[in-house]
């Protein structure tokens, strides 16, 4: 037989289950644990900007409003003796967006970076508004980047030989926001150059000779020399590997991938369809093993910072804004919503609230 409650007891229910609900809805989120480290990430970014932006200047190097309508200073030339492929302008200046440094701040924290991490990371010129962004968010959360860089860049990055990403990174140390990469290779074709002209090496060459502090003590005069050429990509990508390994003097807690550099992504087919974001373990290389798949193997998560649209649709940020957004605000900095909890509570109340109608007719139907 069916138990059927007396109306007063269905309303006590329903006033119990509505008092809980509502408790629950009115309950104040607990502090989001990056909150802080979000706002500082895009004030250094937004910091650095502004320093090389001033550092351009100074160089005679004008930004072009066409091209850099936020004159951020972050993008370069269409093309220029080092510029290694075509690349995506409206990517380029999306990358620029200061804000993009908090979201890296919660894809840093879901890898495991905390106070006191080394982050291993390999940088291209091609991006030098993720790299400034990865180097903000890792320093904000209290993290220590090491860094390698490619320097030869595609279509508006960091292409100008005079102001290459290296050069960026020896301002933003004077101004005391990070550090100069440890060692650097040429970028281009198989990380080593190849398809630029003999001008176009001599010009990364001499960026690496001002830029690049050394690699390991006695190597003032060579600096990165290891990494730069003449050898095959596998004993590179080993180079790199052994060269993070002596940097880090302890674990590394995440690599971050920041474009398409040969020694850090490999020739593994497929590497182009990964999504952006923190990975904690690869497809097999099908080709090739780069830094990123050398790096997941011993079991450290991997960053993969490549398809701006995608980092930025990740973070809800919007895709080459004019002006940039507002710093400090807007998507990233929101917590994740409740809306959908709290919309299946109110479901579940209506459906109780149904029931309740339900058994009060049956209740006062003649004989009952």
């Amino acid at each position: 037989m069916r138990r059927r409650y007396p109306p007063a007891v269905l309303a006590a229910m329903l006033g119990l289950a509505l008092a809980t609900g509502g408790a629950s809805l009115a309950t104040a989120p607990a502090p989001d644990p990056s909150a802080a480290a979000m706002q500082e990430a895009a004030r250094i970014m937004a910091e650095g900007t502004a320093v090389i932006r001033r550092a351009r200047l100074a160089r005679g190097l004008v930004t072009n409003p066409r091209t850099d309508p936020n004159r951020t200073g972050l993008i370069g030339a269409e093309w220029t003796t080092t510029t290694t492929t075509l690349g995506s302008l409206a990517s380029k200046r999306t990358s620029t967006n200061p804000n993009l440094a908090a979201g890296l701040v919660r894809w840093l924290r879901e890898a495991g970076v905390r106070e006191g991490s080394a982050v291993a990371v390999g940088a291209s010129g091609s991006f030098p508004g993720l790299a400034l962004g990865t180097i903000a968010a890792v320093r904000a959360l209290g993290g220590r980047p090491i860094t390698i860089t490619s320097v030869g860049a595609s279509s508006w990055g960091a292409n100008e030989p005079g102001f290459t990403w290296l050069d960026m990174e020896v301002e933003l140390e004077r101004a005391g926001l990070a550090t100069r990469s440890m060692g650097a290779s040429l970028g281009g074709e198989d990380d080593d150059g190849a398809g630029l002209g003999p001008d176009a090496r001599r010009q990364l060459l001499a960026a690496i000779a001002r830029s690049v502090v050394p690699l390991l003590p006695g190597e003032a005069r060579l600096p990165g020399a290891p990494l730069l050429s003449g050898v095959p990509l596998s004993d590179r990508v080993a180079a790199r590997m052994a060269a993070y390994d002596a940097a880090s003097g302890g674990p590394i807690a995440a690599f971050v991938n920041i474009g398409g550099a040969a020694a850090n992504i490999g020739t593994c087919l497929g590497v182009l369809n990964l999504r952006p974001g923190v990975h904690r373990g690869l497809p097999p290389c099908r080709g090739e093993p780069g830094v990123m798949w050398r790096m997941s193997a011993r079991g450290v998560p991997v960053l993969h910072l490549l398809h701006v649209e995608g980092i930025a649709a990740a973070f809800g940020l919007p895709v080459d804004p004019v002006p940039l957004p507002e710093l400090g605000r807007g998507a990233p900095f929101q917590r994740p919503s409740r809306g959908r909890s709290g919309a299946l509570l109110l479901v579940l109340l209506a459906g109780l609230l149904a029931l309740v109608h339900h058994h009060r007719l049956h209740w006062n139907q003649p004989g009952r």
